[in-house]
Order: structure tokens, then sequence, then C-alpha cells
């Protein structure tokens, strides 16, 4: 059993690219016990595990893309399952250097997380399009991080109720300072260095810092914008960085997504591994489709 005091790091005062839905579970779940407030958050001897990916036939190699988005391995997977950039990076490289693999799909169905490690990652993943065509689905939803990463694919699925977006960023903090004072608590801190108790959530939250938080945020947004239209430029050439801050981080149905120029073709994973069949087959497609119609469905 290990205490994951160790992922309020990760979690309070930094920007994150999880959907506000996603980000609520976790917050009502560990930000109690992270501070104190309800015991210790123990994860089972076990840790969960995603899906683990597996070789499709004719040479396709599928790398699944489940829950909690984080930099490396453990975290948050004792209430959402999780997936690492450094996990994800690995089995990329893995994929792209095995002669048996002409074809790589990204299998998603996440939330989102947050965004140390994920730009590293959006930019092998583009690059790794000029080595061989790596296609992804949401199945069902792309949001947030998730979404950085699917929008790094040549081709972007979603399935008929799947859902894809939440272009934002935010960042939380927990003041406990009033409850401090309810249970007749008065902390006293020293310390050298004038941001060393930045985020103590004994203190109010001073102006620079809320202003600190809020940087962060708009620098990881100006990031996951441009990432994104880096990443739709090889479908749409008309999304880019404008047009994915223009989607102020709505979340789009799937004819939405495709409307929006989000998403490519609406489909199952068969019609992804038929799709790529097809690219790896002919090879001179790959590039027919920039600046089509939103609504043309060819892959």
């Amino acid at each position: 059993m290990r205490d994951l005091t160790h992922i309020a790091g990760r979690v309070f005062g930094r920007p994150l690219l999880i959907e506000r839905g996603k980000l609520d579970t976790i917050l009502s779940a560990i930000g109690p016990r992270i501070l104190g407030l309800g015991g210790k958050l123990e994860a089972p001897a076990e840790p969960m595990s995603p899906r683990q990916p597996a070789s499709a036939t004719v040479g396709i190699g599928v790398i699944s893309v489940f829950g909690t988005l984080t930099d490396r391995g453990y975290g948050m997977s004792v209430l959402s399952g999780q997936t690492s950039y450094e996990e994800l990076n690995n089995q990329l490289k893995t994929a792209v250097a095995d002669s048996r693999i002409a074809g790589i799909i990204l299998d998603i169905d996440s939330g989102g997380g947050i965004d140390l490690g994920l730009w590293d990652l959006c930019a092998q993943i583009r690059d790794a399009r000029n080595v061989k065509p790596i296609f992804g689905i949401a199945q069902h939803t792309a949001y947030s991080a998730a979404y950085a990463l699917l929008s790094s694919c040549d081709s972007v699925f979603v399935t008929s109720n799947g859902e894809v977006g939440s272009i934002g960023v935010w960042s939380a903090f927990i003041d406990i300072s009033a409850k401090d004072a309810k249970d007749g608590l008065k902390w006293h801190f020293v310390s050298a260095g004038a941001h060393k108790l930045d985020y103590n959530p004994h203190e109010a939250l001073a102006p620079a810092v809320l202003k600190g938080m809020q940087d962060g945020c708009d620098e990881a947004y100006g990031l996951f914008c441009e990432n994104v239209g880096l990443g739709r430029a090889a479908q749409r050439a008309d999304f880019d960085a404008k047009a994915a801050r223009k989607t102020e981080a709505r979340l789009f149905k799937a004819t939405d997504a495709v409307k929006a120029g989000l998403a490519d073709r609406i489909g199952t994973f068969d019609d992804v591994v038929s799709a790529l069949v097809e690219r790896i087959q002919n090879p001179e497609t790959r590039n027919t489709q920039r600046g089509a119609s939103p609504m043309n469905d060819t892959p």
C-alpha cells in the first residue's frame, strides 16, 4: 500500500489538460485526502492497468490510450486508470522500428491529463507520420490532452456516439486556511526564497501566485492550440491554431466534430483498420484531402 500524497504536485497549481467533469471527479476524490482532510489515499497492491496494445493483422500496430494521461507511470491510476506519455513514446518507437508494422492506430478513450511530456509526444507522433501512416480514433472520448494526441495523427476518426474537443486548460488550488482556523490550527512557516511557499494550502493564495497560475494556463493553452493546428493541417489546410482557439474548449459530438474540422470521419475501429490498409496499399492518397470539405469522409 502506498501513500499517494505525491500526486498533489501533479494536480494542484499547474496547468491541466483534462475535461472538467473528469477533473471534478479526481478533485472530489483525492483533494480532501491529499490535503489531510480525510485520511490517506491508498493505492491497491496491484495498480490498475490500461488495456494493453496488441498487434492487429495486415501489419498494423495498435496503441491504446486509456484513462488519465500522465508524464510517467503510476499516479492517479487508483481512480481512473492511466496511460503515461513515457509508455506511449516507447510503444510508438517500437512500432515505428518494427518492419512487420506498416501502419499504426492510436485507439483513444481518455478525458485528458497533464501537460508534462505531452508536447514532445505530439511532435514525435507528427514526426513518425513521415515514416509510417498513423490513424487515430476516439472510441469513444478524446478530451483535452487526449485530443492533442488524436489531432497529431494523419487521420482522425470518432465513433458515432463519441465526443472530442475540450481544447482548453485550467488549474486548481485549494485554500484550507479557513478550515484551519475553524479547527483551532494556526500554522507558522519558516522559509528562504520568496516563492518557496507558493501554493501552500494553509495560506491564502497571493495575487502574484494567482497571476503565475493564469500565466501558466495561458502558455499551455497557446501550445495546445499550436499543436492541434500543426496536427490537423495534415487533413485540413484551413485548420490552424486560431481555429483551435475558436472552439473555446467546447465538446463536439461526432457529426459536429467533423463539421468543425476536429475529426475527418465517423466510423468504427474496423473502419479505421480498413482506411489505414487502403492508405498503406495506396500511399499516394496521403495528401489528396488537404483543404477538402470537412464533410468529405474519404480517408
